[in-house]
């Protein structure tokens, strides 16, 4: 309480003396600050305006009682503002956005107006401002609560005083909390750094048996890899390998090994290879392979369920043959290995499953309905005490199926945004495991939710409301118009479109969801270089159909700035249009020789 209320009084009490009737800008509205804020301007009977960077934390404000809100990632605010207050602009700024946006918040003052500065990062970056906008009378102020109680502990005192008393008259009420235990410190942080988060972050304090060494999982041992003579279960062998695994049972109905010096290779390493054929929808034959696995290994450490069969087709065109033939592979054959694996003491078993459980996939019902009832299973044996774990991955690169379905690929990267590697997929699920997780179902599937969302109306749906999905008003394969969009939806409009797609574009090559992605941030303190930076422009210049006004992602370029930029050069290309035609205009209506028309018109050109 005190950290954010000492904070919102000194700045709009005791610094800008802020009274009824005035019209206040507060930015981070959701935030701690922010919510302490527009309570002591409620107190004062100031008129609010106020900012949040995502569609639930603007629907949160409007339910407090704000005024107006508007969008704080973008510089739409400004326009906002002028019309909010019929062109007279705010008395009052409580900034905490950095950059251009900081720059355009004191343009929103009125004469006599007080621009008050929680933010920290311009004076760590020493940002020059221009002193054009203090002409009006306006005064600035750089707030920091701890230099108050350190130098001022009187008015620190006098301030506690009002906030207890706000208290006391019920007009002042705390922020919301978003908890975190111990273990999930990163969680937090990483939320913070987005601003996912309303109100305040607290971290609870770790329990002594918390701070206890979390032991890592333990991979040694046989492995039982169920269509692992080939893709992706070979991958995943090579993986457990390099993890530990002592000795791999590569089971496949063929019994052929996709790569033969996959022996070799691990022989190399100490690392036992068994490669079998088996019908794994036979259990005869599989309690066969146990006896097998028993008295050679005496017990087996791990087994991992990835057979599958593919037959796709749409929903007229199957009939029960061609259902049953996907089911039996994919989920007969796992419910013979749960039955039969029972005489081990495993650690680990392990479920296939694929992402499109999480909403489909047209012309794979059957491969979905047996991925959903692998992931029942997987639920049944955790609640009886057994090790287990479904896996709902996401389509792989460079393994099994899509290996050989080149156009299948192409379809799936763009609808998805891109396909993962083997290696990365099997890295992201061991990280997981290593960090502790221990529920019976995981998805491991990076997504453009954006452009998922245009091809899966599902994704409008509640069920998925908590994924931060950007979408563009422009569709992603066309060319964008950037002078057209002026024209029809004006600067500010335009500017936040083009902001959109920089963000699908920015989070497409940072692997990172588009809602994780800050446009007020520094491109190269989101963890962009040169290369990246070269990636985004290319990727515009497609999306454009033109060059982009991108040079480089140093010197404080933020992606909100590149949209500024776009549509500047955009508007410059028309004005030079209009003057050339102009120029023309004027040539075709005069007497000179036709020759001087020409070398005019040709320096004019260049």
């Amino acid at each position: 309480m005190p950290v954010v209320f000492v904070t919102a009084e000194y700045a709009l009490t005791e610094l800008a003396h802020l009274k009824a009737g005035e019209w206040c800008l507060i930015h981070g509205g959701a935030g701690g600050v922010g919510w302490a804020a527009i309570q002591v301007a409620k107190r004062a009977g100031a008129r609010i305006i106020a900012t949040a960077g995502s569609e639930k934390k603007r629907a949160l404000l409007k339910f407090l009682g704000v005024d107006h809100v508007c969008d704080s990632r973008s510089l739409e605010f400004v326009e906002d503002v002028a019309e909010i207050t019929a062109g007279r602009g705010v008395d009052l700024v409580l900034n905490s956005l950095a950059g251009e946006a900081m720059e355009q918040g004191l343009s929103c003052l009125a004469p006599f107006g007080r621009f008050i500065e929680l933010g920290k990062r311009d004076f760590v970056s020493n940002t020059a401002i221009g002193l054009r906008p203090m002409r009006n009378n306006i005064s600035y102020f750089g707030v920091d609560a701890d230099q108050l109680l350190l130098h001022r502990p009187e008015i620190a005192d006098k301030i506690m005083k009002n906030i207890a008393r706000g208290f006391e008259a019920s007009d002042y009420s705390l922020p919301p909390v978003r908890i975190f235990t111990s273990h999930s410190v990163v969680d937090a942080f990483r939320l913070m750094e987005t601003s996912g988060h309303i109100g305040k972050i607290v971290i609870e304090p770790p329990r002594i048996e918390d701070t206890k060494a979390r032991l890592l999982p333990d991979y040694s041992g046989a492995w039982l890899i169920a269509g692992g003579s080939k893709g992706f279960g070979l991958a995943t062998a090579r993986s457990l390998a390099a993890k530990g695994a002592g000795s791999l049972w590569l089971v496949s109905r063929s019994g052929t090994l996709e790569e033969p010096e996959f022996i070799d290779e691990m022989s190399r390493k100490g690392v036992a290879v068994h490669v079998r054929a088996c019908d794994l929808t036979d259990p005869d034959a599989v309690h066969t392979l146990f006896d097998q696995i028993e008295s050679t290994e005496g017990n087996l450490g791990g087994l991992v369920c990835g057979a599958a069969v593919f037959d796709d087709a749409m929903l007229g065109d199957i009939d029960a043959t061609r259902i049953e033939k996907v089911l039996r592979a994919k989920l007969s054959s796992a419910l013979i290995l749960d039955a039969e694996s029972r005489r081990f003491v495993l650690r680990h078993f392990w479920l296939y499953s694929s992402v499109s459980c999480r909403f489909g996939n047209p012309g794979q019902s059957a491969y979905v309905a047996a991925n959903m009832e692998l992931e029942a299973l997987a639920k049944r044996r955790s609640a009886e005490g057994l090790p287990s774990l479904a896996i709902a991955w996401g389509p792989i690169a460079d393994a099994g199926y899509l290996t050989g379905a080149t156009e299948l690929r192409e379809v799936i990267e763009r609808t998805l945004g891109s396909v993962t590697p083997a290696k990365t997929a099997l890295e992201d699920l061991f990280k997981t495991l290593d960090e502790g997780f221990d529920l019976p179902t995981i998805t491991i599937a990076p997504i453009d939710w954006g452009r998922l969302k245009s091809e899966l109306p599902l994704l409008s749906e509640p069920l998925f409301e908590y994924l931060a999905i950007q979408t563009s008003d422009i569709g992603q394969d066309s060319i964008i118009d950037v002078r057209g969009l002026v024209a029809e939806k004006g600067e500010a409009k335009t500017r936040k479109i083009l902001l959109d797609i920089l963000c699908q574009e920015a989070a497409q090559i940072m692997r990172i969801a588009p809602g994780e992605i800050d446009v007020a941030r520094d491109l190269t303190d989101l963890g962009f270089d040169s290369l990246m930076g070269m990636s985004l422009k290319l990727a515009m210049e497609e999306r454009l159909g033109t060059a982009t006004p991108i040079s480089s992602v140093g010197d404080g370029m933020t992606l909100s700035r590149l949209a500024h930029l776009i549509v500047a050069s955009a508007i410059s290309d028309v004005q030079s249009d209009d003057t050339d035609q102009m120029a023309a205009r004027h040539l075709s209506d005069t007497d000179m020789p036709e020759d001087l028309k020409k070398e005019i018109a040709h320096v004019a050109s260049r």
